[in-house]
């Protein structure tokens, strides 16, 4: 071959090379691959779930993985070897909840107590309290802290446990503005304004309004204050029951439990009287005179109330609207005044918080003043600035002390309703339950499901299924 021929050969070499290259990009090869199995599990997924709405088992289901398990093993050919089931929850409270609390042992024991026998729409809510630092917070969904703390070298900490889906609340009374520093302000959206003086004490804490919707801010915590029945325990030291003149004779008449329900720093005594029926002394004369039915309602002292639960040692009673509380900010008398106070007049000191951004919308809870004019002072304000936080006035204590009088009142179930609604509305609201086996791989089917027995609930429902062989 000549030189002539080879020049052209080498030519036709390129632009072979450079038909080939053209007829790939312009041509590109593909291949497919069967996306069946993944498809067979998304099916049988979106069954699963249909299936548990129709028998109306979807809520249980959502949060117990072992009913969730029972029911995919039943309800479908296969084993826990060849397919695996997991789900999480996403938008309400879990039903197992744990809560970091930077307060002191007696207080860890009274809360455990307090909030024991919690329900939401039928489910128990189990809240565990466990006792923390606040350098090291401990793994929880929650945060409580009960005391006037310096929080200020703290604020990394909150910041980040925000930012993970934990909830801030605080319990705490101030007495002067070096107390409400950068924790206070950017946490918590706070600051102190200054003391004011009355001639009365509040007469009356409330909540500021009823939420317009359910994005306002104010919503969840009034939604879990009127809806959530708080748990009352009775006594299982049997108390015979007393019945006034011209109600019928009771059918359980005798010795059975006895328990008080407090509000407003008075108790009114109830007699279980079997499992559908409760005794209430709503006169407070020592005699049964209203005998209410689970689901009924009934009135005291002018509030309304539901009977929601009957347990053998528990009622669960739920508050109607416009209820009113007794005031929850410390008042200090002037010299002196009686003590406790209360019971001579005089002047009143109280300190006072505000808003730090003048919006009145996160002040849900206010005491009232209405000798001279009608005044309203913060006593919840609630902030979702970066995350859910929450102050509260320490409505344990009852402080006199100008009068070197320090009183301490007994803790109403109105204030731990309260106390626990703050607490749901902070918490996590995300939980992902881990598959019981390792899986090679799985998908996820999301199902947005209601729930609305006495609670109106909205949440995420996520199934998981998955093959611990793969595909």
């Amino acid at each position: 071959m000549g030189k002539k021929g080879i020049i052209n050969f080498l030519e036709a070499i390129i632009v072979i090379g450079v038909l080939f290259v053209a007829f790939t990009v312009l041509f590109p090869g593909f291949s497919s691959k069967s996306r069946w199995p993944d498809a067979s599990t998304i099916l049988t997924s979106r069954d699963l779930i249909l299936t548990m709405d129709r028998l109306n088992m979807i809520y249980n289901n959502s949060f117990d993985l072992t009913e969730l398990q029972n029911f995919i093993d039943t309800s479908i050919p296969l084993n826990r070897s060849t397919l695996v089931a997991w789900s999480g929850i996403e938008g309400t409270v879990k039903s197992s909840l744990v809560i970091a609390c930077n307060c002191s042992g007696d207080q860890i024991q009274n809360l455990t107590y307090w909030m024991s026998g919690l329900k939401i729409n039928g489910r128990d809510i189990k809240i565990n309290f466990v006792p923390s630092s606040l350098d090291n917070i401990a793994s929880s969904d929650a945060l409580l802290i009960w005391g006037n703390t310096n929080l200020n070298s703290f604020l990394a900490n909150f910041l980040n446990y925000l930012k993970n889906g934990g909830g801030i609340v605080e319990i705490n009374d101030f007495t002067d503005s070096s107390q409400t520093g950068d924790v206070q302000q950017k946490i918590f959206g706070l600051m102190y304004s200054g003391g004011k003086t009355f001639n009365d004490r509040s007469y009356a804490d409330h909540f500021s309004r009823k939420p317009s919707n359910s994005s306002d801010i104010a919503y969840g915590v009034y939604k879990y204050f009127y809806h959530l029945a708080v748990p009352l325990k009775a006594s299982a030291q049997e108390i015979s029951v007393r019945v006034e003149t011209g109600m019928p004779i009771p059918v359980c008449s005798g010795a059975i439990p006895h328990g008080n329900f407090t509000f407003n720093d008075t108790g009114y005594s109830y007699w279980i009287c079997n499992s559908t029926t409760v005794y209430f002394d709503t006169d407070n004369n020592a005699s049964a005179d209203t005998a209410v039915r689970a689901g009924e309602q009934f009135r005291i002292f002018g509030y309304n109330f539901t009977l929601q639960y009957i347990f053998p040692y528990q009622i669960n009673v739920a508050f109607g609207p416009n209820y009113q509380f007794q005031d929850f900010l410390i008042a200090w008398t002037s010299p002196g005044q009686a003590c406790p106070p209360g019971n001579a007049w005089g002047q009143y000191y109280t300190d006072v918080l505000t808003t730090i951004d003048d919006n009145p919308t996160r002040i849900i809870v206010n005491a009232s003043f209405t000798k001279s004019q009608l005044i309203d002072l913060p006593v919840v304000i609630i902030n979702n600035t970066g995350g859910r936080a929450a102050w509260i006035a320490d409505f344990a204590n009852d402080p006199n002390i100008k009068n070197n009088c320090l009183t301490f009142s007994q803790v109403s179930d109105d204030e731990k309703l309260l106390l626990a609604s703050l607490i749901l509305w902070a918490s996590n609201k995300q939980q992902f339950l881990i598959s019981p086996v390792s899986i090679k791989s799985g998908l996820v089917t999301q199902y947005v499901n209601v729930q609305n027995s006495d609670t109106y609930e909205v949440y995420k429902f996520n199934l998981g299924l998955g093959s611990p062989f793969g595909s």
